[in-house]
């Protein structure tokens, strides 16, 4: 859905701003926390930064995937991000954001 994926890109960006100078796994917690508003255990922080390592090396294999998911939705994305990097962190908040803690208030 064409809202859903422009929702993970706009929240994608905001963890570029957030953690600007960060390292994917800084970027990881603050797009994690943004979702879910506690810090991720280990195994979790492990496991979605190496989900988002695999992320990059797909989307830096064939960048127009890349742009490709950037260009769903109505808002512009930021020219200045790196387009891999900006889609890698995009799926992964997508990712974040359909997790039963996310999208199930319990």
């Amino acid at each position: 859905d064409v809202t859903y994926v422009e929702a993970a890109r706009v929240m994608a960006e905001r963890v570029f701003t957030l953690a600007e100078k960060g390292t994917s796994e800084s970027r990881v917690e603050t797009a994690f926390r943004l979702a879910t508003a506690r810090r991720p255990t280990d195994f979790e922080r492990s496991t979605l930064v190496s989900r988002f390592v695999k992320l990059v090396e797909a989307y830096r294999a064939n960048e127009n995937e890349a742009l490709q998911l950037l260009s769903v939705g109505e808002s512009p994305r930021q020219e200045a991000l790196d387009p891999v990097e900006h889609a890698a962190m995009a799926a992964l908040c997508s990712l974040i954001l359909n997790l039963d803690e996310v999208i199930t208030k319990e």
